[in-house]
């Protein structure tokens, strides 16, 4: 009897904790994009620490990634699943959201695993973001920007 796992078992679930970071420019909402290593647009994530929160992953990420180490915690967004394949093994990830604002419409540093960063209108943000298991996520955190701000663009 050898001892590698039989093909029914799973592997564990990878963790992860990511921001759709809003700020609102002379009266307009803007929202922070990435475009990740593969090229596609998405927004910044990255794995959860041993002892860190959820929350603090998604503040952290931030800030490596583009490169905004000031962002205020607004809601918790929908979680999101998804699957992928990392040494010929079938991983499963689930994906902690937050809705995060900055103060200021900075300009964005693309980190070491992004290869551009960049502000967008909703509209623009939602046409750009390649992932769809990101999509309804990404709808209501633009909807729960739009009201915290009071902006709707046309």
């Amino acid at each position: 009897m050898g001892s590698e796992s039989a093909p029914s078992e799973r592997s564990p679930a990878e963790v992860s904790a990511g921001g759709v970071v809003f700020v609102v420019e002379g009266s307009e909402l803007r929202v922070a994009m990435l475009r990740d290593r593969f090229g596609v647009w998405t927004f910044p994530k990255g794995h959860v620490e041993r002892g860190e929160a959820p929350e603090q992953a998604a503040v952290r990420e931030v800030a490596e990634e583009i490169g905004l180490p000031e962002v205020s915690l607004v809601a918790e967004l929908p979680t999101t699943h998804h699957t992928f394949s990392a040494r010929g093994q079938i991983r499963h990830k689930r994906v902690h959201w937050f809705l995060l604002r900055a103060r200021r419409a900075e300009a964005l540093q693309a980190g070491d695993d992004a290869l551009e960063a960049g502000w967008f209108r909703p509209t623009t943000a939602r046409r750009l973001l390649g992932y769809d298991n990101l999509k309804a996520m990404a709808r209501r955190a633009i909807r729960l920007a739009e009201q915290q701000t009071g902006t709707v663009e046309p």
